[in-house]
């Protein structure tokens, strides 16, 4: 038994690096692609895991066409949603300098607000993201890995921002 293609191409032996797949439940499709993670600072860190995400409920266009983001956190203080890189979304449940978030069953990081708009999210791993509020989003602005370095994202306003 073979196998034939009309194209021939290494590129089909790296498909791991798409996931994909439709919801029973809702029938919708989700498709993410994962990008070789970013090294920092003479390969001591952090390093960022960076994924491409497809996913038919979101509108907007963060600059991938529309429906297309980054798995960067981001917490939005209007709705009080906190999505992190992992692929976890929680709703933060009350206000103060560490708001309980009662959706999350398992301690695998800790969410602080640090006041004048800046939130900080501390992972199990314990890498470390400041997030820093810019309209309604608040973003990484700066990444601690496990040892103390330290990476700065900026970030620069797409379409009508």
């Amino acid at each position: 038994m073979t196998t034939s293609s009309a194209v021939h191409s290494n590129a089909f032996n790296f498909m791991g690096f798409l996931q994909h797949c439709v919801d029973p439940r809702t029938g919708q499709y989700t498709v993410s692609v994962d990008i070789p993670e970013l090294k920092t600072n003479h390969l001591c860190g952090p390093a960022i895991p960076l994924q491409l995400q497809f996913n038919p409920l979101n509108e907007l266009d963060s600059g991938f066409g529309m429906g297309w983001n980054l798995n960067l956190s981001q917490f939005t203080p209007h709705n009080n949603m906190i999505a992190l890189s992992t692929g976890e979304n929680f709703k933060v449940t009350s206000s103060g300098e560490e708001p309980a978030i009662k959706e999350k069953k398992l301690d695998s990081f800790h969410f602080h607000n640090q006041g004048n708009d800046t939130y900080r999210v501390v992972h199990k791993s314990g890498m470390t993201e400041m997030l820093r509020l810019e309209g309604r989003l608040a973003l990484p602005e700066t990444l601690y890995s496990a040892e103390g370095y330290k990476i700065i994202l900026a970030y620069v306003p797409y379409g009508s921002g």
